[in-house]
């Protein structure tokens, strides 16, 4: 008798819906929960209903996009795993001043970005995927002056990393984090060097340089290697120059790790065939570099939150850095006035020189500052969909 095989896509959609409903479950069973958090359980719930929806009207063969793999999976994560780890987790969070009222409209705004993300990849899912990603690198990347300029913008940062003292002491290898045990580094080039001056304006340029080229470059002669011979050795020799990247670690770990994550996407989408290996390698290295990250982290974060438990910590971790429905309802602690000029403010903000170029611009409220302002949010990171609400309002918060 045929037995009909059911695919990895349809087990994933069964693991979704088990957890969330789970999930749900756990956050149902709480009958000791604070009361802003009674409206908790719709996330999971609503997360696995728009799962099972858009599964069953977009094409399987979207879900092998990884691109897309790493927006469900985020969202998971958030929606899903999140709420369950606070129940366990005695709803540790820094976030702790909102109200019932604040913390409903974060769940409805989380649900709402949820079908935001999903129609995008309904949208994305009606346009061949592979052929359209492989031809845009190889178009790219096939450019005859390309190498040229990377080629001199890549001497260019070499002599300001040798010229510059400042810069060297931005970055360190992941030797050094694992040595000192100290996950952040606190040295910051801008803290040191006095706006105006030469070094401080080569130290700019090496800093926006580099966070462009520690992708293109590697990028690039990945690409170069795949067209030339698609063979194992040179996926070897790429998977060697993305580990490269953990040799120079900024201040944001994060960084590092989106530029690893983001060529390593391009080696599975160029190599199809190993894409199961690469994709192993990708989670093992996923569980390691959690693993660093807790280990250097646990101690110091119980000592200065009280955390007394993995589960706390755990639940204080995912609302600090995957943005939490705590940290989405900090949004509307904000001041609700001046949101023309902090959102032209924040717009400026990443531009390279800007102490230079526009000294009076170094003291200007930006949707970062002011969301750090709150009482004990220093250093905190703020949500996508919670800096999209407050420019925009909750109709069009997700286009942010």
């Amino acid at each position: 008798m045929y037995k009909r095989k059911i695919s990895k896509e349809s087990l994933c959609l069964i693991f979704v819906v088990i957890c969330g409903l789970v999930s749900a479950g756990i956050v149902l069973s709480d009958s000791n929960a604070p009361s802003r958090y009674f409206c908790l359980f719709l996330l999971p719930i609503w997360f696995s209903v728009i799962s099972f929806v858009f599964f069953c009207i977009t094409p399987r063969s979207i879900y092998r996009n990884i691109g897309v793999v790493a927006v469900v999976l985020q969202l998971f994560i958030r929606n899903v795993v999140t709420p369950a780890v606070m129940v366990l987790g005695n709803y540790v969070s820094i976030f702790q001043s909102g109200t019932n009222d604040m913390t409903a409209k974060a769940v409805f705004l989380m649900a709402y970005e949820v079908l935001w993300c999903y129609a995008a990849v309904y949208i994305c899912s009606k346009r061949p995927y592979e052929p359209f990603i492989r031809n845009r690198y190889q178009k790219l990347y096939k450019g005859k002056h390309l190498g040229k300029v990377l080629f001199v913008l890549s001497a260019l940062c070499i002599a300001l990393w040798f010229l510059q003292p400042a810069v060297r002491a931005t970055y360190r290898t992941i030797i050094d984090i694992i040595g000192t045990g100290i996950k952040d580094n606190p040295y910051r080039h801008s803290d040191f060097l006095s706006t105006g001056s030469l070094a401080r304006v080569a130290s700019t340029l090496f800093v926006f340089l580099f966070s462009f080229l520690r992708i293109a470059v590697p990028g690039y002669i990945i690409v170069k290697l795949q067209s030339k011979k698609r063979s194992a050795f040179h996926l070897i020799i790429s998977l060697v120059i993305i580990s490269l990247q953990f040799f120079f670690i900024s201040g944001a770990v994060a960084a590092t790790l989106i530029a690893a994550g983001m060529l390593l996407l391009l080696v599975m989408d160029l190599y199809p065939k190993w894409r199961g290996l690469l994709l192993s390698v990708l989670i093992a290295t996923s569980v390691l570099v959690t693993i660093l990250v807790f280990s250097l982290n646990y101690h110091n974060v119980g000592s200065w939150y009280g955390i007394h438990s993995l589960q706390e910590y755990l639940s204080h971790w995912l609302n600090s850095y995957i943005t939490g429905v705590d940290n989405v309802a900090s949004i509307y602690q904000m001041p609700q006035e001046n949101k023309l000029q902090i959102f032209i403010h924040t717009m400026i903000a990443p531009i390279p020189f800007r102490s230079t170029l526009l000294p009076g611009t170094t003291d200007w409220t930006t949707v970062n500052t002011l969301f750090t302002s709150l009482p004990r949010l220093s250093g905190q990171i703020v949500s996508t969909v919670g800096t999209g609400q407050f420019f925009f309002t909750e109709v069009f918060a997700p286009i942010f």
